[in-house]
């Protein structure tokens, strides 16, 4: 695991990268495995894979389709002064949605060796979602005494769609010697997405039209090539070199129309845009690894230039962003004994606001929320400062990092008051924020058949929003963070574990998002050498909701999801014919993951 990535690994994002080392597959003939899962909420998956290799020849395929209802509740209060007796309003909004949800994906991967020297690869991937959605929405105003004074009752027949394709295509030549290669990779993806909404407002005070069309649409376009070039006697080191060419083309529409009857919608000019998105980033980089006895460094440096473009052809307002980066990065490790390793890393990264976030259209949500984006937005910058201590022991993994991470430019959502209950969202680059921490990680056996891995993050945030003009100035968190996995093998047909995840408090300029609990339990049952079934548990005390609060002079605003996540699912593997039907079994594959989802709205 690498959590501060070299030059040659892609900057973006705020966190870190797991590097994974992965294992040609030589062996000969068929493989394949089938599972199927069925579960709480009239959840149903299936699917299954398949693998052919022989000397020149590697062939991985898989299907899988899948079919769930989800349901979940939310709840959003804001109190805002009074402007007739200055006291303080009170504004409801209660959200309850429920959906049916279908989904289908694949893939196909070919390998070939068109020479003992080069390699070609090629895949595609497909991807399509369709979901049918019925939430509910209830808007409630009170003025200061606590009087209803207005309220809206909606319900919504909902149709989201999405198409997702992929294709990759790689060559890769070795050169004489070993580790000697040049590498060059093509890739494309196309996604498209339709979120149709027609809403019926049920009751009202004061009466308003009955019928609200809201539709989105967006397609999105990118692509990718990239070639590598690796040497690895280089002055007693290796040296890496590469090159890569981004580019995305992305189009947004919403249509907003009002009415009595369908055919008689009006559209709506003030809440209808066209935006288009491009994005094109040239990067190179070189890496340079040298050991010196026990010690490694690998040093770095990835230069970026970016070029953005937001068209809002509605309005025809546009923004244009161009800027060009240096990431330098430093990684050194220190070989102490044959189980003991210190490592120090820095590496610079950056974060680019998504095109939502840019467009400067007023975007309508619901009638007491609105969007606004900010085309000045400039991206996030971190600098990052890792030392880490790993200590291997009797098959035991312990690793300690202590890491400081210091952000410019950290770009965050500022809730703005517009009266009677009406929030409007923009967002702007916070003064600096600031966070520092101690990671551990271990894993090993308690007992012959008791087996651990744990992950703690005990950390501190600061952010600096004054330069926002909201009143706040430095606010700091402390939080605590992680995931533990405890396996016990109770027979040679039956593991069983117990799953604890946690996410620690989170800062906003306004406001806080509070910690998240979940507990995950699950039991895997060999049937036969080539069959097993697993019965797992989410969310077992009902903990996994989401709440968050926004503290301004002008308002308050407090919000609570919950998903109604805990549900028990059973799936049963089957390994098909090909290799060896006594292999030992992968790990078990727990269904901790796409518990009961939202619908009720966003919050």
């Amino acid at each position: 695991m690498i959590t501060n990535p070299n030059a040659a690994q892609n900057p973006e994002g705020s966190g870190g990268i797991i590097n994974l080392v992965m294992k040609q597959s030589r062996g000969g003939g068929w493989t394949g495995s089938t599972y199927g899962v069925i579960g709480g909420g009239g959840l149903k998956r299936a699917g299954g894979s398949f693998g052919y290799n022989s000397k020149k020849l590697s062939v991985t395929g898989n299907l899988a389709s899948s079919y769930q209802r989800a349901w979940s509740e939310a709840e959003n209060v804001r109190t805002l002064p009074d402007p007739l007796t200055g006291g303080l309003a009170k504004h409801d909004l209660i959200l309850t949605g429920r959906n049916l949800n279908r989904s289908q994906n694949g893939g196909l991967t070919i390998g070939y060796d068109l020479t003992p020297k080069d390699r070609v690869t090629g895949a595609i991937t497909y991807n399509q979602m369709l979901l049918y959605g019925y939430p509910t929405n209830t808007f409630e105003d009170y003025d200061a005494s606590g009087a209803l004074i207005s309220f809206q009752n909606r319900t919504n027949a909902r149709r989201f769609t999405t198409r997702d394709t992929g294709f990759t295509s790689g060559w890769k030549h070795s050169f004489a010697g070993d580790g000697h290669t040049l590498s060059v990779d093509l890739i494309a993806n196309r996604s498209r997405y339709d979120d149709a909404n027609l809403w019926s407002i049920t009751r009202s005070s004061p009466a308003i039209q009955p019928l609200e069309r809201n539709d989105m649409f967006a397609d999105l376009a990118h692509s990718e090539f990239r070639t590598t070039y690796v040497r690895p006697d280089v002055q007693g080191g290796k040296l890496t070199l590469g090159y890569e060419l981004k580019y995305d083309d992305q189009g947004y529409d919403a249509v907003v129309a009002r009415g009595a009857t369908v055919p008689g919608l009006v559209t709506l000019p003030s809440a209808t845009y066209e935006i288009d998105y491009e994005q094109t980033i040239n990067a190179a980089y070189g890496t340079f690894e040298r050991p010196f006895g026990d010690v490694t460094v690998i040093g770095g440096l990835r230069l970026e230039n970016a070029d953005i473009k937001v068209d809002e052809r509605t309005t025809s307002v546009d923004g244009a962003q161009d800027y060009f980066r240096a990431f330098p990065s430093l990684n050194v490790s220190w070989k102490m004994d044959d189980q003991s390793k210190l490592a120090f890393s820095y590496s610079e990264r950056i974060q680019r606001p998504p095109p939502f976030i840019l467009t400067p259209f007023r975007v309508y949500i619901d009638p007491k929320n609105y969007q606004e984006g900010n085309p000045r937005l400039r991206p996030q910058e971190t600098q990052s400062f890792e030392v880490s201590y790993e200590k291997r022991r009797n098959g035991a993994l312990y690793l300690a990092t202590l890491y400081y991470r210091s952000n410019e430019g950290e770009f965050s959502p500022v809730a703005r008051n517009q009266g009677d209950g009406v929030v409007l969202v923009t967002f702007d680059n916070l003064g600096s924020s600031r966070s520092a921490g101690l990671e551990l990680v271990a894993n090993g056996k308690l007992a012959k058949n008791l087996t651990y891995n744990a992950t703690a993050n005990l950390f501190r945030n600061e952010i600096d929003a004054s330069n926002l003009g909201l009143g706040a100035g430095t606010r700091t968190a402390n939080g605590i963070g992680g995931r533990f996995n405890l396996n016990w093998q109770a027979t040679p047909e039956d593991a069983l574990q117990l799953n604890l995840a946690a996410t620690g408090k989170r800062l906003f300029a306004q406001g806080t998002q509070d910690p998240i609990y979940t507990v995950n339990a699950g039991w895997r049952h060999k049937l036969t050498d080539r069959a097993t079934a697993t019965l797992s548990v989410q969310d077992m005390f009902r903990t996994n909701r989401f709440r968050r609060e926004f503290n301004t002079p002008a308002y308050t605003d407090w919000a609570e999801s919950r998903p109604v996540a805990r549900t028990v699912l059973l799936r049963i593997d089957y390994r098909l014919g090909g290799g060896n039907a006594k292999a030992p079994a992968a790990a078990p594959q727990f269904e901790y993951g796409g518990g009961g989802g939202g619908g009720a709205g966003g919050l």
